[in-house]
């Protein structure tokens, strides 16, 4: 009985470590002969392109890491954008098993976004940033199991 209990309970806990955020920062533009999307846009690429209306989406940085219960993180995925999030999990329903973030979104040490967001498996946010020489920036955090 207390091994049934102990593995049930060690099962829970993979199971709630088990999740990560991923945050990137795109490089969108549109172009006459546009790249592939890349392996880890590939879900959310018809998404992105319907969203935003560019054809091409490069990923210019990543970061991520274990997302738990009421945690405190900062993801750097380039030295230009860099976020701080607190993250405890949604007890909604319709939060699908996700997380509600507070999050401060910066470029350099200014401020873009400060916003409360519910995120969820299968249901990444974007977030339109400024433009660049190069093209759009588009920032997304993602749930992944």
């Amino acid at each position: 009985m207390k091994l049934a209990a102990a593995l049930l309970l060690a099962l829970a806990l993979d199971a709630a470590a088990a999740d990560k955020i991923w945050s990137a920062v795109l490089l969108a533009t549109n172009v006459a002969n546009p790249k592939p999307a890349p392996t880890e846009l590939k879900p959310v690429a018809a998404r992105l392109q319907r969203v935003f209306g560019y054809n091409q989406f490069e990923i210019v940085g990543r970061a991520s890491a274990d997302l738990t219960d009421d945690a405190k993180l900062s993801l750097t995925p380039t030295k230009t954008f860099w976020l701080d999030l607190k993250a405890r999990r949604a007890s909604s329903p319709d939060a699908r098993g996700g997380y509600l973030l507070n999050l401060l979104l910066f470029q350099n040490d200014r401020p873009l976004v400060d916003t409360v967001a519910v995120i969820a498996p299968a249901s990444p946010l974007f977030f339109r940033g400024p433009m660049s020489a190069h093209g759009q920036v588009i920032v997304v955090l993602q749930v992944q199991q």
